[in-house]
């Protein structure tokens, strides 16, 4: 995202962590069942979670957000 910040006019992103992430699995692909997203030390997704809807609150970039379940 942040390449795409310094060469675009415009910047849409999908597919990121919102705050509701806990409602849905943690792959796409899985219709029946749900697991758990997985926090490693080293990538801290609350932060980056953070970071992306600042950016989107702030209008620098548009976060498109999943709502329902």
């Amino acid at each position: 995202l942040f390449l795409a910040l310094h060469t675009c006019d415009t910047v849409s992103a999908y597919g990121f962590m919102t705050d509701n992430y806990a409602q849905f699995s943690n792959y796409y692909a899985e219709k029946q069942s749900k697991s758990e997203v997985i926090f490693y030390a080293n990538h801290d997704l609350i932060q980056e979670k953070n970071l992306w809807k600042s950016f989107h609150d702030k209008k620098i970039i548009k976060l498109y957000q999943r709502t329902e379940g």
